[in-house]
Protein backbone atom coordinates (compact mmCIF):
# COMPACT_ATOMS: atom_id res chain seq x y z
CA UNK A 1 0.00 0.00 0.00
CA UNK A 2 0.89 3.28 -0.82
CA UNK A 3 0.42 6.80 1.13
CA UNK A 4 0.91 9.49 -1.07
CA UNK A 5 0.70 11.93 2.35
CA UNK A 6 4.48 9.72 3.26
CA UNK A 7 6.80 10.77 1.06
CA UNK A 8 10.12 8.87 0.99
CA UNK A 9 13.08 10.45 2.13
CA UNK A 10 15.80 11.28 -0.32
CA UNK A 11 18.64 9.09 -0.59
CA UNK A 12 22.08 9.52 -1.93
CA UNK A 13 23.13 7.18 -4.59
CA UNK A 14 22.28 7.83 -7.92
CA UNK A 15 20.18 4.11 -8.14
CA UNK A 16 16.29 5.07 -7.49
CA UNK A 17 15.28 2.91 -4.63
CA UNK A 18 12.08 1.03 -5.46
CA UNK A 19 10.01 2.81 -3.03
CA UNK A 20 10.69 5.98 -4.36
CA UNK A 21 9.43 4.30 -8.11
CA UNK A 22 6.30 3.07 -6.14
CA UNK A 23 5.61 6.37 -4.66
CA UNK A 24 6.27 7.62 -7.96
CA UNK A 25 3.75 5.33 -10.13
CA UNK A 26 0.64 7.01 -8.08
CA UNK A 27 1.64 10.34 -7.42
CA UNK A 28 2.81 11.11 -11.19
CA UNK A 29 1.61 8.19 -13.12
CA UNK A 30 2.26 10.00 -16.38
CA UNK A 31 4.75 10.99 -18.16
CA UNK A 32 5.54 14.84 -18.03
CA UNK A 33 6.80 15.37 -21.51
CA UNK A 34 5.24 17.77 -24.05
CA UNK A 35 2.16 16.60 -24.99
CA UNK A 36 2.71 12.68 -23.54
CA UNK A 37 0.33 10.40 -23.29
CA UNK A 38 2.64 7.61 -21.98
CA UNK A 39 1.56 6.00 -18.45
CA UNK A 40 3.00 2.85 -19.02
CA UNK A 41 6.64 1.11 -18.26
CA UNK A 42 7.93 4.75 -17.35
CA UNK A 43 11.36 5.82 -16.35
CA UNK A 44 11.93 7.95 -13.82
CA UNK A 45 14.94 10.97 -13.87
CA UNK A 46 17.16 13.50 -12.28
CA UNK A 47 15.37 16.41 -13.39
CA UNK A 48 19.04 18.12 -12.49
CA UNK A 49 21.98 15.84 -13.19
CA UNK A 50 23.37 13.42 -10.79
CA UNK A 51 27.00 14.72 -9.53
CA UNK A 52 28.74 12.08 -7.84
CA UNK A 53 30.71 14.50 -5.62
CA UNK A 54 27.30 17.08 -4.97
CA UNK A 55 25.41 17.06 -2.40
CA UNK A 56 23.47 14.66 -0.39
CA UNK A 57 19.73 14.22 -0.97
CA UNK A 58 20.15 14.42 -5.18
CA UNK A 59 17.80 11.59 -5.43
CA UNK A 60 14.73 12.81 -3.75
CA UNK A 61 10.52 12.23 -4.57
CA UNK A 62 10.55 16.09 -5.85
CA UNK A 63 13.83 15.94 -7.90
CA UNK A 64 12.27 12.99 -10.36
CA UNK A 65 10.17 13.22 -13.07
CA UNK A 66 7.81 10.41 -15.43
CA UNK A 67 9.79 10.12 -19.31
CA UNK A 68 9.06 7.15 -21.94
CA UNK A 69 12.03 5.76 -22.97
CA UNK A 70 11.99 7.71 -26.03
CA UNK A 71 11.36 11.31 -24.39
CA UNK A 72 13.91 10.20 -21.79
CA UNK A 73 16.37 10.12 -24.91
CA UNK A 74 15.31 13.09 -26.34
CA UNK A 75 16.37 14.86 -23.25
CA UNK A 76 19.00 13.44 -22.89
CA UNK A 77 20.56 13.52 -26.23
CA UNK A 78 18.66 14.99 -28.31
CA UNK A 79 18.59 18.37 -27.65
CA UNK A 80 15.77 19.13 -25.14
CA UNK A 81 16.41 20.97 -22.60
CA UNK A 82 14.32 20.91 -19.49
CA UNK A 83 13.62 22.82 -15.96
CA UNK A 84 11.76 22.03 -13.14
CA UNK A 85 10.90 25.44 -11.41
CA UNK A 86 9.07 23.31 -8.36
CA UNK A 87 7.58 19.84 -7.90
CA UNK A 88 5.75 18.58 -10.72
CA UNK A 89 6.15 21.08 -12.85
CA UNK A 90 8.30 21.09 -15.64
CA UNK A 91 9.67 23.61 -18.42
CA UNK A 92 10.79 22.03 -21.60
CA UNK A 93 12.92 23.82 -24.43
CA UNK A 94 12.38 22.12 -27.56
CA UNK A 95 15.76 21.71 -30.08
CA UNK A 96 14.10 24.49 -32.01
CA UNK A 97 13.69 27.19 -28.86
CA UNK A 98 9.47 26.80 -28.24
CA UNK A 99 9.28 26.49 -24.43
CA UNK A 100 6.30 24.21 -22.68
CA UNK A 101 5.27 24.03 -19.71
CA UNK A 102 4.25 20.50 -18.74
CA UNK A 103 2.32 19.48 -14.96
CA UNK A 104 -0.95 17.16 -14.01
CA UNK A 105 -3.18 19.54 -16.12
CA UNK A 106 -1.31 18.69 -19.87
CA UNK A 107 0.67 21.05 -21.38
CA UNK A 108 0.83 24.90 -22.52
CA UNK A 109 3.10 26.24 -25.43
CA UNK A 110 4.76 29.25 -24.09
CA UNK A 111 6.26 29.72 -27.50
CA UNK A 112 9.27 31.53 -29.01
CA UNK A 113 8.77 34.86 -27.58
CA UNK A 114 9.69 37.41 -25.12
CA UNK A 115 7.33 35.98 -22.36
CA UNK A 116 8.60 32.58 -22.99
CA UNK A 117 12.39 33.16 -22.27
CA UNK A 118 11.61 35.58 -19.83
CA UNK A 119 9.64 32.11 -17.75
CA UNK A 120 12.63 30.18 -19.34
CA UNK A 121 15.28 32.33 -17.84
CA UNK A 122 13.18 32.71 -14.42
CA UNK A 123 13.46 28.79 -13.92
CA UNK A 124 17.25 28.67 -14.09
CA UNK A 125 18.20 26.65 -10.96
CA UNK A 126 21.77 28.37 -10.88
CA UNK A 127 20.37 31.81 -10.07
Amino acid sequence: MIDLNDTPAPVDGYEIPDRHKRYLRFARPGSRFPWSTATGRLEFDHTQPYQADGPPGQTAVAKLTPLAKREHRAVTFGGWQRRQPEPDTMIFKSPHGDIQITNYSGTFDLGQGLFAHAVWTAADPNT
